[in-house]
């Protein structure tokens, strides 16, 4: 269920939403490495903060503290708040043998598991992976049912990878399982379509799914759906919704629903709900890390960005992860990796004067960019309560994620409903613990 009992209507809790998320618009409207920048943490005042052990594993904002501020948040925040109840643990009969991490295992496994139990409910004997990666979940799937699998992947790299591990220990599954390098949009329908025809000729009904589809991949799964005759089911993990496409300051598909799109355009919803409001959709509240280490990585970057800004820079990453904050047990080891080898600072503007930068001035910059000295005393110029703010923050953050990302999917369900689907869900497959992504679009035609 995706509508919290405290509403009558869509309409009323997409209203009551935009309230919200505008009374706290500085939770969700920037770029978290932009808080000092923004002086972001000066909207938090709460009396006696700088008494409160905010860092103690059983402190939470509910009942932690007895102030006004905290309280209408905190009522807010249950009027919007939907339970998608306990998750019920799943063991699939296949193990997923594989060099991937715990995590993985888990998330391929249950999610195979569940797909199983669809495809026997609605009897669909093939299923569509949409972003199949390295192919882990058809694997699973097809050693415990049989059934038909056809992964589509965009990346050639990791298609070619997935044909390559089938080749060396999935031997058995190649005429059942059968991989295509192919990047599915809105469109794609009609080739899927044909290429079912022509490696599975007698299939039945079909079963679309995704594990972390990322941006745009789980609606285009959606128009998918809608279009293929045989298909039966959908059962998408979407993920990253920031990296949805925008064109100019509005993204693509969303809104999607007639109802979230009347109000939207009554609220301006573009100033508000921009790619800062999608990341925090999905953000994982749960990353095994104590509220005092998430601070720390949060007031790091943020002075490093707030020293780039003040020097008329802006910060670029050397590598995917810039600094290894486990290994940074002080600020002085973190902006050691900061400077030596995790981020290069780099001009705003191009030129100097009328003069474009040289080769090798642009060579020494980037080597020599960062005033260590600077940088300490700005990290020692700020007092704990700054950081204490910074931890309230976070726990602010983590408390309306589930609220951003519902306000999200139910728009996407009423879309579904819209569209004449009328059996749709949202369900919790994982534990938040044990997986970052928890929530499932489940959908299925009705069958005459």
């Amino acid at each position: 269920m995706s509508l919290p009992k405290a509403f009558a209507s869509p309409e009323e809790y997409f209203e009551e939403c935009f309230d919200f998320f505008t009374k706290y618009k500085f939770v969700l409207d920037g770029m978290n490495t932009d808080i000092l920048i923004n002086n972001t943490l000066d909207n938090i005042n709460i009396p006696c903060l700088e008494f409160l052990d905010v860092y103690d594993e059983n402190f939470t904002l509910h009942d932690g503290i007895n102030d006004g501020f905290v309280r209408d948040f905190c009522m807010g925040l249950e009027r919007l708040n939907v339970s998608y109840g306990e998750v019920k643990e799943r063991a699939n009969s296949v193990d997923l043998e594989a060099p991937v991490g715990t995590k993985k295992k888990y998330e391929v496994a249950t999610l195979a598991k569940e797909v199983e139990d669809l495809c026997y409910i609605y009897g669909c004997d093939t299923v569509i992976d949409i972003g199949s990666g390295l192919g882990y979940l058809d694997q699973i799937f097809y050693e415990a049912t049989g059934h038909n699998v056809l992964g589509l992947e965009c990346n050639l790299s990791h298609y070619a990878r997935a044909v390559d591990r089938q080749m060396k220990y999935h031997d058995r599954s190649l005429k059942n399982v059968i991989y295509l390098h192919h990047r599915v949009t809105k469109n794609s329908g009609q080739e899927i379509e044909q290429n079912l025809r022509d490696y599975f000729r007698n299939h039945g009904a079909v079963c679309i799914t995704g594990l972390h589809s990322c941006g745009d991949l789980a609606v285009e799964g959606m128009s998918v759906f809608f279009k293929m005759e045989d298909a039966r089911t959908l059962i998408m993990m979407p993920c990253c919704y920031h990296k949805m496409e925008r064109r100019g300051e509005r993204f693509v598909n969303f809104p999607m629903s007639g109802v979230l799109k009347a109000v939207f355009e009554r609220r301006d919803g573009e100033e508000l709900l921009g790619v800062p409001f999608m990341r925090l959709a999905a953000h994982p509240t749960h990353n095994g890390r104590s509220l005092e280490q998430m601070v720390f990585s949060l007031m790091s970057r943020a002075v490093l960005q707030l020293y780039a800004f003040t020097n008329k820079c802006k910060v670029s990453r050397n590598r995917r992860k810039a600094v290894k904050v486990k290994k940074c047990d002080t600020f002085e080891d973190y902006i050691t990796q900061a400077a030596t080898e995790g981020f290069t600072l780099v001009p705003n503007l191009p030129i100097y004067g009328d003069m474009p930068i040289s080769d090798e001035d642009e060579h020494h910059q980037r080597i020599n960019n960062f005033d260590l000295d600077k940088l300490r005393a700005l990290w020692q110029s700020y007092p704990q309560l700054k950081f204490k703010k910074a931890a309230v923050y976070i726990l602010m953050q983590n408390l309306m994620q589930p609220v951003v990302e519902n306000f999200l999917l139910y728009d996407r369900l009423l879309y579904l409903k819209e569209m004449g689907v009328q059996n749709c869900e949202h369900r919790k497959f994982f534990n938040e613990g044990q997986s970052p992504r928890c929530i499932a679009l489940i959908a299925a035609k009705e069958t005459t």
